[in-house]
């Protein structure tokens, strides 16, 4: 249930009212005047406050201006026996949500704050979601002052305006589609769709329907006839993520579409012209799976127009501290918190992580950290709880105590490391792709891992395994 703060220096009426609402199942905290009140809300998460008016040291006006200062979200219902037109005025120019007038009925303070709590809720979504537009504007969703992402700002920049295609690589995780965006959003096509395409996602079987659509009766189940992505995509965008996992009967025809601007759907016997900018994505080294006969060499040069590689977030940590504080806006507003702070301790355990998953590695710590704090500050322990870390670290107390912080760390996770990713390959049959998928890492980044600690599975080649 929620928790409320009442604010009163009428002792009776402050006793009475905590008693009301913790009969109705809400928490309820209480203070003699606007200091007070204040005071416990800068040290403890309220969904509502209720404060009476006129009260000496710091009245209920005055304290809503100093919430208001910090806070435009928090429910703030006044209550007074002096509702003169100027308390109301005010009340409403300083967002108080309410205004009971006393004295008032027992159902008439309920009816306020069910109804209040419910229009937080909705403010905080709505909130959220003002949040997310804006956050589609142009760079704003895309965090990165380091000279690395300085630098793919600027190839953004100078592509987004032309037709070019674009070839975006990284690691998984990195935020490949968010530059993608970026590019369409900056382009004359804005206007247009941008139409996304997992293509490792879909089943081969169904990937060419889905891009390129299907005739009634082209196949068993096409009982109607569907447009495909390129055809919705007409005058847009079309991003395809994972080009590199398509198969090579498939990449002949976007070949087609990209040297042509023509399609044929499947089961149809025309062809379909089409006005669409591709950019395509990948998290594989495609200039090895050309040499390897996976991927088409006249295909990668028609993608490879403009390539803007993006960097793993452990190559620019010093992008580290903002994207926290990105994430943490973000999830306090999803969580209904309001986490201002973040210990030294939590600070160095992000900065030095080695994110295998990047920056969705490091937002789902955020996220979790967020849900799992107590207060209004994330604490090292707030992304510890949870997790178990199957490791046998091998080090007594004794023997922690001849080393530094650095050198036990440094101990502990390669051992872990090195169990986690036998593990995982046990797990998968010793399948190089699958156990890198399991992790949430990029191929390359685990077979260097892999390699680092000299695990060599004794049924697969590390060379030759797709």
């Amino acid at each position: 249930m929620a928790k409320i703060l009442v604010v009163d220096d009428e002792q009776n009426l402050r006793g009475a009212l905590k008693l009301l609402l913790e009969l109705e199942g809400y928490t309820v905290e209480t203070a003699s005047n606007g200091l007070e009140g204040l005071e416990a809300i800068h040290q403890d998460n309220f969904d509502l406050v209720i404060s009476d008016v006129r009260m000496p040291k710091m009245d209920g006006l005055e304290m809503l201006r100093e919430i208001r200062k910090t806070n435009s979200l928090l429910p703030v219902i006044l209550i007074t026996a002096f509702a003169s037109i100027d308390d109301v005025i005010t009340a409403i120019q300083e967002k108080a949500v309410n205004y009971i007038k006393k004295p008032f009925e027992n159902s008439e303070v309920l009816h306020a704050v069910k109804k209040e709590l419910v229009e937080k809720n909705l403010r905080y979504e709505i909130a959220y979601l003002r949040d997310e537009i804006d956050q589609s504007h142009p760079y704003k969703n895309i965090i990165g002052h380091s000279k690395p992402m300085q630098a793919v700002f600027e190839l953004i920049r100078r592509v987004a305006p032309s037709k070019s295609t674009v070839l975006i690589t990284g690691e998984t995780g990195t935020g490949k589609e968010l530059i993608a965006r970026a590019i369409h959003d900056n382009s004359p096509r804005r206007d247009k769709p941008l139409i996304k395409v997992n293509c490792i996602a879909i089943p081969d079987t169904l990937l060419e329907s889905e891009l390129f659509g299907h005739v009634k009766g082209a196949f068993t189940d096409a009982s109607y006839t569907k447009p495909g992505k390129f055809e919705l995509a007409d005058g847009g965008t079309i991003f395809l993520d994972e080009i590199g996992d398509m198969s090579l009967s498939l990449q002949g025809k976007i070949l087609r579409v990209l040297q042509e601007r023509e399609y044929e759907a499947v089961g149809g016997t025309s062809s379909k012209k089409v006005d669409v900018r591709i950019i395509a994505a990948t998290n594989r080294n495609l200039r090895d799976l050309v040499k390897k006969g996976t991927f088409r060499e006249d295909l990668f040069f028609r993608l490879n127009v403009v390539p803007i590689h993006i960097p793993p977030l452990r190559q620019r940590k010093e992008d580290i501290s903002a994207l926290v504080q990105h994430f943490i806006n973000k999830y306090s507003l999803i969580c209904g918190k309001e986490v201002k702070q973040i210990s030294p301790d939590a600070t160095t355990f992000l900065q030095e992580y080695d994110y295998p998953g990047n920056v969705r590695d490091l937002e789902n710590l955020i996220e979790r950290a967020v849900v799992l704090c107590i207060d209004n500050k994330l604490e090292l322990s707030d992304f510890q709880l949870g997790y178990q870390l199957p490791v046998t670290t091998g080090l007594n107390d004794d023997s922690l105590m001849d080393l530094t912080y650095r050198e036990a760390k440094k101990i502990i996770l390669e051992r872990f490391e090195t169990q986690y990713f036998t593990a995982l390959l046990k797990a998968t049959g010793a399948n190089l792709t699958k156990a890198a998928k399991k992790a949430d890492m990029d191929r390359k980044n685990f077979r260097d891992k892999i390699q680092q600690y000299g695990i060599q599975p004794q049924d697969i080649s590390l060379e030759d395994e797709q």
